[in-house]
């Protein structure tokens, strides 16, 4: 072997120990960004005319494990799908109360049945009189909160859809970019891992909300659709559409076949390439997971149902209380106690049950405010001169209404009520016992998903403490080329003096 061999020789392992040099700097880094894959250089002999001439980086690496990262991609949609509803349900049941909270319905429900017992006690006196009022108006309230936060937390998921559609456009034509210049440095055999790491972001990103199916191509392109096998992305971004909803109606519904009684069908679906794959499309292959189900299941069943709930405890409220065997004052279909917006409530037809417990009210002809009678509560709603001030017949016949007989639908996911009574405790149970359902579910698999991620990333990431002992070795592997290079050098001198 020539000096000037040796001296190639020796500067081609400098060049590549300088490149491990910098592709461990690089590691050690990036440790803690987040979908950073480690990178590894792939050390090859040159061959020159079949004798060997140093050594050369054959190609940067990125060691990931496609199923892991296929299977961290899955359970971390499920996690934000679940993550998505039981921060709704949540947030909902911290505003509905417990049953013995001042604000929830059961106990305004309690505090009217209370003031009655109490009037039955005094009913002369319009001090108690007036507490029957204020309580009937505070079950009002109540049952108007409850409603209207349902109806926000539905606004806020129509909005979330919007926005998560929107990123994923935004992530889709990246994507687009990202992969086209893969596909060419890839063609001329440059470094493209770091374009790659930029594009298993993108798609993490996309796969957390459309869980997805990732097929690799030559040379080094994907092909993305949706486990239900709709492209989403082939060489170009699939159209991802929504079409979000400005002010939620109480009685708004997503219905792709057909609009309920009483109900508005102006909610939008999910649309892929023009085809509505949303969960409830009816569709084959709509989408089942990930963070936009999770959404569209509060904005179209979780919160739905709690408004069913509430809407079905105001109709049996203003039923029981238009009931002439509870009050027979009234007649010739009088509103009584409770109105649906001051009228009689039509509680036996279907299309009038949505938003009830948004336009129930206290009957005007109690309420002095408003031109009414105190002693109506006493003496009935449709009575039309005051009774004998010690009379307490009706004040016991609407005390019974909270203890008669009831009867509801089935569907409403309610533990089955007996009595009113019964009622307002179960609506409120009834929440309480879905949101620590759904939140243990979220945190089992959020361990599942943290589990699978741990694993994908003790392959794929960053092991700083690893990192140095390497670069500790890629210095005594530079210090021993430039060792070679010294004396190559040292030995031509001497040759130069001799001549």
């Amino acid at each position: 072997m020539s000096l000037s061999t040796a001296f190639s020789i020796a500067s081609t392992g400098l060049r590549a120990t300088a490149r491990q040099a910098d592709i461990a700097a690089g590691n050690i880094a990036n440790a803690q960004v987040e979908g950073y894959v480690r990178k590894e250089a792939g050390l090859a002999t040159r061959v020159t005319a079949g004798v060997g001439g140093g050594v050369d980086i054959a190609a940067i690496r990125r060691p990931v494990d496609a199923a892991l990262a296929r299977d961290a991609r899955r359970e971390t949609g499920a996690e934000a799908a679940l993550d998505v509803r039981a921060d709704a349900l949540k947030t909902y049941a911290t505003e509905l109360g417990q049953p013995a909270d001042e604000r929830s319905p059961a106990s305004a429900m309690a505090r009217l049945e209370t003031a009655f017992v109490a009037l039955s006690s005094t009913p002369e006196l319009a001090s108690a009189q007036r507490d029957v009022l204020d309580a009937a108006s505070g079950l009002v309230s109540s049952l108007g909160r409850a409603s209207a936060a349902a109806l926000r937390r539905r606004q806020e998921a129509d909005d979330a859809i919007a926005s998560d559609v929107a990123l994923i456009n935004r992530s889709l034509e990246e994507l687009s970019g990202v992969n086209d210049q893969i596909k060419l440095g890839t063609h001329g055999g440059r470094d493209v891992t770091a374009l790659e790491d930029r594009r298993d972001q993108l798609i993490d990103t996309i796969g957390e909300r459309i869980p997805l199916a990732v097929i690799r191509r030559e040379p080094n392109d994907v092909l993305l659709v949706t486990e239900q096998g709709i492209p989403v992305f082939d060489g170009r971004p699939a159209e991802v559409a929504f079409r979000p909803t400005p002010a939620m109606p109480a009685a708004a519904s997503y219905a792709p076949d057909a609009v309920e009684p009483g109900r508005v069908g102006v909610l939008s679906g999910l649309t892929i390439d023009g085809r509505d794959v949303a969960p409830g499309s009816g569709d084959p292959q709509a989408i089942g997971g990930g963070r936009l189900a999770g959404l569209f299941a509060v904005r179209d069943r979780d919160m739905p149902l709690v408004q069913d709930q509430l809407d079905h405890l105001a109709a049996a409220v203003i039923d029981r209380f238009q009931d002439p065997a509870t009050d027979p004052s009234l007649t010739g279909g009088a509103p009584g106690l409770f109105t649906d917006g001051g009228a009689a409530g039509d509680t036996a037809n279907p299309a009038a049950l949505p938003g009830l417990a948004l336009r129930i009210a206290v009957n005007a002809t109690v309420d002095p405010a408003q031109g009414g009678a105190l002693w109506r509560i006493r003496d009935g709603i449709g009575a039309a001169t005051p009774a004998n001030a010690g009379a307490d017949a009706q004040t016991l016949r609407f005390l019974q209404a909270f203890e008669a007989p009831l009867t509801l639908p089935d569907g409403l996911g309610l533990a089955t009520p007996t009595t009113l009574r019964g009622l307002g405790d179960a609506v409120v149970t009834a929440q309480q016992t879905r949101r620590a359902d759904v939140q243990a579910r979220a945190d089992a698999q959020a361990g599942i998903a943290r589990t699978l991620r741990d694993a994908r990333d003790s392959v794929a990431g960053v092991d700083v403490d690893a990192e140095l002992q390497k670069l500790l070795q890629i210095e005594q592997a530079y210090a021993a080329n430039a060792m070679v290079v010294q004396t190559a050098n040292r030995m031509l001198d001497t040759l130069m003096e001799m001549t």
